[in-house]
């Protein structure tokens, strides 16, 4: 991507992850034990993620377009079988988001991660501070290298997502201006004027299709 493009560039924050906060030196050794766990299960490069299974709750935004059942979703289910990390989807739907959304991080019953959940910047950063998200720098440096080099060559998506605090607790989504069908959904159309010439009817499966 060219940098005169990265003016055109839509950048929507989608993901958020979540990170305890221990409040006694008891919990900090629970936490470091627990903390051992995870790392000896951990693989930093390669396929699976995790050698045994887990499971991540996440709260998910879900479009009116959308399949009603993400765990259904063939893409969804391959990555889970490439990963070992199984995703408990709480499906909100668009019109409920914002109230479900502000519930859970009032009450501080938070998920593992938020995605697409069409949290205001604001809310972003505010959680960000009191530690209910984790900050994800290092991370990035870390286990994102094609990230990395994106904002290596387009210097402005790394000023995009970090905070005033220097921060960034979110990873984006970022379109190529010349990839216009994923900015405009990549949907079926069909042409209504050559169905009415062969006086067909807009096909409801896949063998009316064919």
């Amino acid at each position: 991507m060219k940098m005169k493009k990265i003016l055109y560039v839509f950048m929507t924050l989608l993901l958020l992850f979540l990170v305890a906060c221990s409040k006694d030196s008891g919990e900090k050794a629970g936490t470091t034990d627990k903390s051992k766990e995870v790392t000896d299960n951990f693989n930093e490069t390669g396929m699976p993620i995790v050698d045994e299974p887990i499971t991540l709750k996440m709260f998910a935004g879900m479009g009116n377009n959308t399949l009603k059942n993400w765990n259904d979703i063939l893409v969804w289910n391959t990555y889970e079988e490439m990963t070992n990390i199984h995703i408990e989807w709480e499906q909100i739907e668009a019109e409920a988001i914002e109230e479900k959304r502000n519930l859970a991080l009032a009450s501080g019953s938070l998920p593992d991660a938020f995605y697409a959940a069409n949290m205001p910047t604001l809310d972003i950063f505010k959680y960000g501070q009191q530690g209910s998200f984790l900050e994800l720098n290092d991370l990035i440096e870390k286990y994102a290298p094609n990230l990395t080099k994106l904002m290596e060559e387009n210097p402005d998506i790394r000023k995009a997502i970090t905070f005033p605090d220097g921060k960034i607790y979110s990873l984006p989504s970022i379109y190529d201006p010349e990839f216009t069908s994923v900015r405009t959904h990549p949907l079926m159309w069909y042409n209504s004027e050559l169905l009415d010439k062969y006086g067909m009817e807009v096909p409801a499966s896949t063998e009316e299709f064919y």
